[in-house]
């Protein structure tokens, strides 16, 4: 971790607010406070965003192990052999914030912003009732040049999370629980007059978090939960007399991230089944194809009496030539019939009904930091203290299908808490879809829009993922 630990960038952004830093640098005088990173709008992939951020319940996928770890573990519908894989990628491209109050500081301007870029990647792996994954999501901001006589242009800065974990299905998958690592770094940098790319400074820390998932086969609705713990990264070991400053701005003594406790319920209507009875594929090929060897058997042995509990015996291990050749056969026809079985199945899946309206709610509170200040109060050199009291916010959001598998559309809305004294929360409005787009390998692909609006704030973006 470098010794500025990642607040560099803060004072790149304090010298872009016309000067505003170096006016008001007298404000923050000492060491001896901390920064608070809670973000408090949702930034997510499209199909979070679109139902507001309401996912804690809906845990399914390796993209959605941010919101609620069991998400590790918990097998999707059509995830039906013993080993599965899932692989995940979305992008969010054109947010807005360079007039938004990023921060909901109540003073009508943010943390300015030339461009955002949002993007997650990871992979999932299940066997048996044990998943196990890793997801990265990574926000780009750039931010708006320093004064042109500045050596350093083109700041910018990357918010990067890993989130890796593991989770167990008990029950055939009703009860998933799991528990996984986030480790968060942000890094900034800019570039000098040669054009050269400078890094500035980088902030690094890990926390946890676990989740469960009730999901009762049958039923219409799941309940979800999860907690994190606190992520912090210590800047200034020791504060005293002397002040330890970059680019004249004093450093805090600490970089944090609260710990959350999230719970959810989401409820589905329709004649689509949210809750699916798991039945490995496997099984139910391997008992089909049993069945029908005895069948076989047993009609080849009508003609001369030897149907019955013969062909319910194992094979004598000492075959004849012929013996093998009719074994030989009998397995092949086995294969055939797992093969069809499996092509049946999907079949099947196609074919059920996939009209449904999907309802999901959550609630959130964030910890308190105490003698915390914002990220753009510490690039104005303010003594606005952020995050004092424990907040708390809301989620909702609805989803459906009106045209089978090929458009999914979603709305929501959220309350977005203030982590400032005297600022109201905000109420978002959320909107997005999802179109259905071509088979690439074993993958149908997809493509997405997704918008978010409240008070002084505007985020829209475009995705791409796998349609299910």
């Amino acid at each position: 971790m470098s010794r500025p630990a990642a607040l560099s960038v803060l004072a790149l952004a304090g010298l872009a607010f016309n000067g505003a830093a170096e006016a008001r640098a007298q404000e923050l005088r000492t060491n001896d406070f901390r920064v608070d990173l809670t973000p408090t709008p949702v930034l997510a992939s499209g199909k979070v965003l679109g139902v507001g951020g309401a996912y804690t319940a809906l845990a399914e996928g390796i993209a959605s192990a941010p919101f609620n770890a069991a998400a590790y573990g918990a097998r999707a519908r059509w995830e039906l052999d013993r080993f599965e894989w899932e692989p995940a990628f979305s992008l969010l491209l054109g947010g807005s914030f360079r007039e938004n109050d990023f921060f909901n500081n109540g003073l009508g301007e943010g943390f300015g912003v030339d461009d955002f870029t949002f993007f997650d990647v990871g992979l999932r792996f299940q066997l048996g009732d044990v998943g196990f994954g890793v997801l990265v999501q990574s926000q780009r901001y750039g931010l708006p040049d320093a004064d042109p006589t500045d050596e350093l242009v083109d700041p910018d800065a990357r918010f990067r999370t890993a989130h890796a974990g593991l989770g167990y299905g008990f029950f055939r998958g009703q009860l998933v629980v799991g528990g996984g690592v986030r480790w968060v770094t942000l890094r900034f940098d800019a570039e000098d007059a040669s054009g050269m790319t400078q890094p500035l400074v980088d902030f690094e820390g890990a926390g946890f978090d676990v989740g469960m998932l009730l999901r009762i086969d049958g039923l219409p609705f799941r309940f979800g939960a999860g907690v994190r713990t606190p992520v912090r990264s210590t800047v200034v070991e020791d504060p005293g007399e002397e002040i330890q400053t970059v680019l004249g701005l004093p450093l805090p003594r600490s970089v944090e991230l609260p710990w959350e406790v999230r719970t959810g319920v989401a409820w589905q209507f329709g004649p689509r089944r949210f809750n699916p009875r798991y039945v490995r594929r496997k099984d139910a090929a391997h008992g089909w194809a049993e069945r029908l060897a005895r069948e076989r058997c047993a009609r080849r042995g009508a003609g001369d009496g030897r149907a019955g509990a013969a062909c319910e015996e194992p094979p004598d291990p000492e075959l004849t030539p012929e013996d093998r050749v009719a074994g030989a056969r009998q397995a092949s026809y086995a294969g055939d019939a797992m093969a069809g079985l499996r092509a049946l199945g999907e079949r099947v899946r196609a074919s059920e009904p996939r009209r449904y309206v999907l309802v999901s709610t959550e609630v959130l509170l964030q910890g308190s930091l105490a003698d915390a200040v914002g990220v753009d109060a510490f690039v104005r050199q303010e003594q606005r203290r952020r995050g004092r009291k424990v907040t708390f916010g809301w989620r909702l959001g609805v989803e459906g299908e009106p045209w089978h598998d090929r458009l999914r559309v979603r709305a929501g809305t959220y309350l977005e808490p203030s982590r400032y004294d005297g600022v109201n929360p905000r109420v978002h409005g959320t909107a997005g879809f999802d179109v259905r787009l071509f088979r690439v390998w074993r993958f149908d692909l997809q493509a997405g829009f997704t918008i978010d609006g409240a008070r002084d704030y505007l985020n829209w973006g475009f995705g791409l993922g796998v349609w299910h």
